[in-house]
C-alpha cells in the first residue's frame, strides 16, 4: 500500500515561510507492506545465566515461509544490552540450516546470512547459537524485555516472517568469587598423562549431586 502524499510547511510569526510542491509525489509518499507472516518460536535460553558474564544464547524457530539463499535471519536483542553484545560474538546453525553461515551485528540485531535453503519443518526447526554474548546487569523484579526474530530478502527493509515477542529472560545475580589456591600435577612432561589437582575456596556452599550440584 502507497500512501498519500506528505505535506511539510514552515511557518515564523504567524507567516508562510516554505511548503511542499503538491503538483508531484515524487518523494512524498510510503509504501508500506503487510505485516510478516507467523514465526513459531519454539525455545529461547542461555547459559549462564548470571549478569554481566559471557555468554551462549540459543534461539529455536519455524518459520512459515521457506528460507533462499538471497535472505537473512535478523534477531534483535533487547535494549538493556549493550549495542555491540560483545566483543567476540560468534554463531553457529546446531540444527535446520546448513551452509557456511556467518553472522553480523549492529546496534542489538544480529543478522545471519550465508546458509542453505530451508524447508520449513516441525521435525527440522532452526536451532541458532549466540556464543559470546554479555549478559545484561539484573534488573530487579523485572525481566530483560522481548527478543525479536524475523526472516526477510536481503536488500529489502521488511520482514517475511517476524515475531516480535519471541520471549523474554530473566538474570540471576554475579557470581560470588571462587578463589584458587594451587594447581598441582603428577607430571610435568610434555605430552604424558598426568593427574591435575586443583584447590579452591568458594563463596557458598556446593550442592550435591543429587541435588544438581
Amino acid at each position: 500500500m502507497t500512501t498519500d502524499g506528505f505535506e511539510i510547511s514552515t511557518y515564523y510569526d504567524g507567516f508562510l515561510l516554505a511548503e511542499t510542491d503538491t503538483s508531484t509525489l515524487s518523494g512524498r509518499t510510503v509504501t508500506i507492506q503487510s505485516a510478516g507472516n507467523y514465526l513459531d518460536m519454539t525455545a529461547l535460553d542461555f547459559e549462564p545465566k548470571n549478569e554481566g558474564e559471557q555468554a551462549t544464547y540459543f534461539f529455536e524457530f519455524i518459520p512459515t515461509t521457506t528460507i533462499t539463499t538471497s535472505m537473512a535471519i535478523y534477531i534483535k536483542f533487547p535494549d538493556v544490552y549493550d549495542p555491540r553484545l560483545g566483543d567476540d560474538v560468534t554463531c553457529q546453525a546446531t540444527d535446520g540450516l546448513s551452509g557456511d553461515i556467518s553472522c553480523s551485528i549492529e546496534d542489538r540485531v544480529v543478522t545471519i546470512v550465508n546458509f542453505d535453503q530451508y524447508t520449513p519443518s516441525s521435525l527440522n526447526p532452526i536451532a541458532i547459537e549466540l556464543s559470546g554474548i554479555v549478559n545484561s546487569n539484573l534488573n530487579v523484579n523485572s525481566n530483560t524485555g522481548q527478543f525479536k526474530v524475523g526472516t526477510y530478502t536481503k536488500g529489502t527493509s521488511y520482514f517475511i516472517d517476524y515475531e516480535s515477542e519471541a520471549g523474554v529472560l530473566e538474570m540471576q545475580s554475579a557470581p560470588g568469587w571462587c578463589v584458587l589456591t594451587s594447581i598441582t600435577s603428577t607430571n610435568t612432561y610434555a605430552r604424558r598423562t598426568a593427574t591435575y589437582t586443583f584447590t579452591f575456596t568458594s563463596f557458598d556452599s556446593i550442592p550435591s549431586d543429587s541435588l544438581e550440584g
